[in-house]
């Protein structure tokens, strides 16, 4: 076998160590939504990966919100994840406002994310702590996100 041959077949078993590294972590975050009650199918896991999306924060995310009684749809925990929000964090305000009774649904505490503003901060009575050029959200009002 010459260096090509020995080059190929290194080149062959690091790309299947990398699947199966790509692989099992998708079965571990599977189960972990299954366990959840939030089930994730590991072609959507897979595809999450391959996106570079972090799969782990959205199941995460979704974890909370079950655990906490609240209803959100996993697909709009992805959807957020994959605008560049922070899931956790919205799931965070949301169950801080259910727990203070503070009426806040998960469009408002989505849109203020992707606004850059800290929905948990608004829950805790934190508000305004932006800089100037960035105004506080109403929450009766949020933006749109672009």
């Amino acid at each position: 076998m010459g260096p090509v041959g020995a080059f190929l077949i290194l080149g062959g078993c690091l790309a299947g160590l990398m699947l199966l590294l790509l692989l099992a972590t998708a079965i571990s975050l599977w189960m972990q939504s299954r366990i959840a009650g939030a089930p994730v199918s590991i072609p959507k896991i897979l595809s999450l990966q391959l996106k570079q999306i972090n799969p782990r924060q959205a199941i995460s995310a979704a974890s909370l919100a079950r655990r906490q009684g609240l209803d959100i749809p996993i697909d709009s925990i992805i959807a957020h994840a994959k605008a560049k929000g922070r899931p956790g964090r919205v799931v965070s305000s949301l169950v801080l406002a259910k727990g203070a009774e503070i009426p806040f649904s998960w469009e408002a505490a989505a849109r203020m994310d992707l606004a850059g503003q800290d929905p948990v901060a608004f829950i805790q009575g934190q508000w305004p702590t932006t800089p100037a050029a960035a105004p506080p959200v109403d929450p009766a009002n949020p933006p749109h996100a672009a």
